[in-house]
Order: structure tokens, then sequence, then C-alpha cells
């Protein structure tokens, strides 16, 4: 009990640290500010990203941009050419046999298939 007697009795920390006014979250945010921060130093401390320096930090994230913007340009690119893979996939599971467009427009309708 007596090391709490000693830890209340501490002055309070100078803000002598002006790059630390950024991270340091003011009590007159809003709530969607405070909620946006903590996620931000959620990714920060999950990854160690807090930990690197500023061009650490540039590269970090150039890289993680740029994989990105290629996982999505790829899924954007691939995706509709892989829709009707699928769409066959599933016409074979659900009526066991090879089914053509048109067998399968006549069970699923004409307005829900549309050709690729």
């Amino acid at each position: 009990m007596p090391r709490l007697f000693i830890l209340r009795r501490l002055p309070p920390p100078a803000n002598d640290a002006p790059f630390l006014s950024s991270t340091i979250m003011s009590a007159t945010s809003s709530r969607l500010g405070h909620y946006l921060w903590r996620r931000k130093v959620l990714f920060e401390t999950t990854f160690a990203i807090n930990a690197l320096e500023p061009w650490e930090k540039m590269i970090f994230f150039s890289v993680l941009s740029l994989l990105l913007f290629l996982l999505f340009r790829g899924f954007c690119r691939i995706f509709p050419s892989q829709l009707f893979v699928v769409q066959q996939r599933a016409a074979y599971y659900l009526w066991g046999n090879d089914t053509t467009d048109r067998e399968l427009r006549y069970h699923v309708g004409s307005g829900a298939v549309k050709d690729l």
C-alpha cells in the first residue's frame, strides 16, 4: 500500500515534448475522432509501426499500399471471369449434370444470369 501512496504524490508530467501532441488524444475531441485514434494506435502497436523511424514508416506504408493496390486490381480483373466458372460449378452441384447457359437460364430465370 505505501507504494501507491508514493505514486500519487508524483507531480504530473510536463508537456515539453511537442512531437507527442499529435499522438496524444485531447479530451475535447469527438467520439468518432477518439474511435479513429484508438484504431490507429491499435494498428500501429499490432505491427510495431510505432517503433519505426519516420522514413521507415514511409517505406512500410508505400509497400503496403502497393501490395493492397495490386491485390485489389487483380481481384477486379480476375473475379468477373471466375464468376462464370462458379456459375457452372454451382449448376453442376445443384442439378447434377453439365448444364448449358440456356438450361441455367431456364432453372434460375433469364434476368438473374447475365452473359459474361
